[in-house]
């Protein structure tokens, strides 16, 4: 088993190269999403994410009898501060609406609030940290070359990422990702792809509506998943309210780079035009964090590690992803430090998280 995790690592390593105004919260597939206002924004408008006092749940994380247990004290100190807290913001000013809550990777929230109030905020009692967000870079996939024989086709698939990294060797003894989960925090995942048992055609993926639920989805590959942007987000948007992300219950793919990335980890090839992932039966999971167009920022990507820590949000941790991928751009320099906490504690946790450089 651990020889498959390695394999599902190696390769999302080489592939990632290539709010209503109601200040509550809903479920989606488990995970307590934020709806922020879709009030107009201005430039005096920002998105932040505060870090608070009370240690995040994963930082006392135990195991007993072979099961992650989280502190039940720590857990209940938490939602009382995180309450607190919300209500001091709403008294500082009622524009400033809640995102995101995060209590497993970090103890804080992803908040929009006026420029002006930051200083007002990180003041507060119990803020140990504030920062405004910053953006990843929309991921892309190389230009295809154009293969005009039967011969460039053959050679090319004896080049794939399979041979490259010799894990067509483990699948000779058995070893395909057997039991493993596995999530892509991409541009979602195109289950209705012939390579994750879809239809395999143009009019399936066009018939999906990618901001309303889908009765199709999950599927027997793709077995989770969520949205947690929507489809107009771009966190480096002129226009502020698309900066705001505006979460549904529907990942499907919108760029294709996170089709890409999954069905190199674990799609089920032809044999003909396309091949079997590295990992080939490992479980899917499409996290979205880009919508169809533009960048993607701290607020989102941090709550996709959280969601991959406990996705039904129960604090029972048997569905916790085994391994994530994220395939994030990044100028030099721009600092994400709350995102690379989030990063170390849910790899401390147990999840093999792979990025790319």
């Amino acid at each position: 088993m651990k020889f498959a995790f390695a394999l599902v690592v190696m390769t999302a390593a080489l592939v990632g190269c290539s709010a209503n105004k109601t200040g509550t919260f809903k479920n989606i597939n488990g995970f307590n999403v934020g709806i922020i206002s879709t009030r107009p924004q201005t430039a005096s408008d920002t998105i932040a994410l505060i870090k608070l006092q009370t240690p995040a749940l994963f930082s006392t994380l135990k195991v007993v009898d072979g099961k992650k247990q989280v502190d039940a004290d720590t857990a209940k100190a938490l939602e009382a501060e995180q309450a607190d807290i919300i209500a001091k913001l709403k008294a500082i000013s009622p524009a400033i609406e809640v995102i995101y809550k995060y209590r497993l990777v970090i103890n804080g929230l992803a908040i929009v609030a006026p420029l002006d109030k930051l200083a007002e905020i990180r003041k507060l009692g119990n803020v140990a940290y504030v920062e405004t967000q910053t953006s990843f870079s929309r991921p892309v996939i190389a230009g295809d070359r154009a293969l005009d024989t039967a011969a460039a086709v053959a050679q090319a698939i004896a080049k794939t990422s399979v041979q490259f990294i010799e894990a067509d060797q483990a699948h000779a003894r058995g070893i395909r990702g057997q039991g493993l989960k596995v999530g892509i925090i991409d541009t979602g995942i195109d289950y209705t792809h012939a390579m994750f048992g879809g239809a395999g055609t143009p009019e399936a993926y066009k018939a999906v509506d990618p901001s309303a639920p889908n009765p199709a989805f999950p599927t027997a590959k793709v077995v989770g998943g969520i949205d947690l942007v929507g489809t107009v987000y771009d966190s480096d948007s002129a226009d502020f309210s698309k900066r705001t992300p505006k979460a549904d219950a529907n990942p499907i793919d919108e760029g294709g780079h996170g089709s890409h990335v999954a069905g190199t980890v674990a799609g089920h090839g032809d044999g003909v035009n396309t091949y079997d992932g590295v990992a080939p039966d490992a479980s899917l999971y499409a996290i979205k964090v880009f919508g169809a167009d533009g960048s993607t920022g701290d607020a989102a990507v941090v709550a996709a590690l959280e969601y991959a820590a406990d996705p039904n949000s129960d604090l029972s941790f048997d569905d916790s992803l085994d391994v994530v991928n994220l395939s994030l751009g990044s100028s030099y320099g721009n600092p994400h430090i709350l995102y690379s906490e989030a990063m170390g504690r849910l790899s401390k946790a147990g999840t093999v998280v792979v990025a790319s450089a």
